[in-house]
């Protein structure tokens, strides 16, 4: 469903930031990158904590 919802809305935030600047839709995108990349490494750091005290 959330794959779905970001085939619609994906295009449609991109073309409105691509007519703004040419290099928004990078930023945009380069943003949202760290944020996971971010939320990934911090949901990972709890459960390397708790297999090493284990």
């Amino acid at each position: 469903m959330f794959s779905s919802i970001g085939n619609v809305i994906g295009p449609i935030a991109g073309g409105i930031l691509f007519d703004i600047n040419l290099n928004y839709p990078f930023y945009f995108s380069t943003v949202f990158l760290v944020i996971g990349i971010g939320i990934t490494l911090a949901w990972k750091d709890p459960a390397l904590v708790a297999a090493k005290e284990s």
